[in-house]
């Protein structure tokens, strides 16, 4: 499978069939797609926390990521697409039901069975659905006790108060499992396509691809961090309010070990983006 790719903020196309909808990274190929009368299988992929500056090809200095950055050159950036909210759960919200958080935030962080959602909308359509990651947008369980309820066929999921297909204590408790996670999110994804495809009767498909970089806590794995060991920062290298920002974060952390770590994040999860770009 070959896919053409954007990046930075929200875009849309149509990539080798795909139509590719990345918040902070986005994958395309022409805006021809909703024109078409096929209906394009969709891979919405959300890095939690990722900021507009922290790619090689938006500009960070130390950034190692040529499976985005090819994303970027070959497709449609967005560079003033905005959040509907601040933080994990109100943002999630409105990116599934397309409503603004704020008309009511403490009960936002529940998506509600008998409102519509992007997820059921698609399923009603003929799409069969999934969604792999984080998911924060069901605070308890008044509402929904599975993700069967939001038109979601096969999911593995956190953060989920309900009945999900998680993780087990164990491996969440493993030292580097927040690292390994991404890696895991991606297999799942293929292993998903694939098995649509294989199909007799294959459905178009539409996948929420919902990952962890660079959202705390950054624990990279030994080997993620070799890449970037050694790393040492100038603040030169960066615009005066970030300068401001990373002198802030070196009064209570050894700045270039944070930079490393967090750097190391950024390259692993375009290491495991680009295994599902390229196979």
């Amino acid at each position: 499978m070959k896919m053409n790719i954007s990046i930075s903020g929200f875009a849309i196309g149509k990539a080798s069939k795909f139509l590719v909808i990345v918040l902070s990274l986005v994958l395309i190929k022409d805006c021809k797609a909703l024109n078409e009368p096929e209906q394009p299988n969709i891979i919405f992929i959300l890095a939690d926390d990722l900021g507009a500056g922290d790619l090689h090809c938006t500009g960070h200095p130390y950034a190692m990521s040529p499976n985005l950055d090819q994303l970027a050159e070959r497709g449609i950036r967005f560079e003033r697409a905005y959040m509907a909210g601040a933080w994990c759960s109100p943002s999630r919200f409105g990116l599934m039901s397309g409503q603004f958080p704020a008309r009511d935030f403490d009960t936002t962080r529940n998506l509600k069975p008998d409102e519509p959602c992007v997820t059921k909308i698609l399923q009603d359509g003929g799409y069969t659905t999934a969604h792999f990651g984080k998911w924060h947008m069901t605070n308890g369980s008044d509402y929904s006790t599975s993700p069967d309820d939001f038109g979601i066929d096969e999911h593995f999921l956190h953060n989920y108060d309900g009945n999900a297909n998680t993780w087990t204590r164990e491996e969440k408790n493993e030292e580097y499992w927040r690292a390994k996670t991404t890696d895991v999110y991606v297999d799942k994804t293929i292993e998903f396509i694939k098995a649509n495809s294989e199909k007799q009767s294959p459905k178009p498909f539409y996948v929420n691809l919902w990952i962890y970089p660079t959202h705390s806590y950054i624990h990279p794995t030994p080997e993620q961090l070799e890449v970037h060991r050694g790393l040492q920062v100038d603040y030169t290298d960066f615009s005066p309010y970030q300068q401001e920002f990373l002198k802030c974060v070196a009064k209570d952390v050894d700045i270039d070990q944070a930079m490393q770590a967090y750097c190391a994040d950024v390259t692993a999860m375009d290491k495991a983006l680009g295994r599902l770009f390229h196979f």
